[in-house]
């Protein structure tokens, strides 16, 4: 049973008034939780040089960053989907939402001491959580928004995603280059951290 297209799990914590506000509360929250990993999906792209140059890395090794990490999202993103329907969304944006932060921490301190395995680890777990939190991402805006203001839902929810992806190309470079590798790494990390307590 729903009360206003709200999931009837949640309708016991939300007064009988209107529910658009709360809709657009939980929106907020759900468009910050994949904000972070946006930022850091494509900061080893933003960071190339600099990778490659301070700690050495041939291009396979740092094409390898991103090669693993789509086999990882690949396959996880089908085992998501079971959970999400299984374990409810609630659960699984904890669950997915801490193999980001993790995979990105694991990243980000493999690039401080200079360890590329530790570096290709986190990645790894990063990709597993990458995919999947859009999976329970969608499966939230779906539930929240269902025949009110769907379309527009999705829509915002994507642009903060992207939003993500721009801040990355605009900052991450001169974050680099005025401080360090490792201060750039750390920041996309603090975004993750911030995006998983949204979660």
């Amino acid at each position: 049973m729903t009360m206003d297209g709200i999931p009837s799990t949640t309708c016991q914590f939300l007064p009988a008034a209107d529910t658009r506000g709360y809709r657009f509360i939980v929106l907020a929250f759900v468009c910050l939780f994949s904000f972070g990993s946006y930022f850091c999906f494509d900061l080893p792209s933003v960071l190339e040089s600099s990778l490659i140059d301070e700690l050495g890395l041939t291009p396979f090794q740092y094409n390898m960053f991103y090669s693993v990490y789509s086999w990882s999202n690949m396959l996880m993103v089908i085992v998501a989907g079971l959970l999400v329907d299984k374990l409810g969304y609630t659960v699984c944006v904890f669950i997915f939402s801490a193999l980001v932060c993790t995979g990105q921490i694991i990243f980000a301190y493999g690039g401080t001491i200079g360890v590329y395995p530790l570096m290709l680890l986190g990645r790894i777990v990063f990709g597993t959580g990458g995919g999947s939190i859009v999976v329970a991402q969608n499966t939230i805006v779906s539930a929240w928004f269902s025949g009110k203001e769907l379309a527009l839902a999705f829509g915002l929810g994507i642009t903060s995603s992207r939003l993500g992806s721009v801040l990355n190309f605009l900052i991450s470079s001169n974050l680099a280059q005025s401080t360090s590798l490792q201060f750039a790494l750390w920041f996309g990390t603090c975004l993750c951290i911030l995006s998983f307590s949204s979660a």
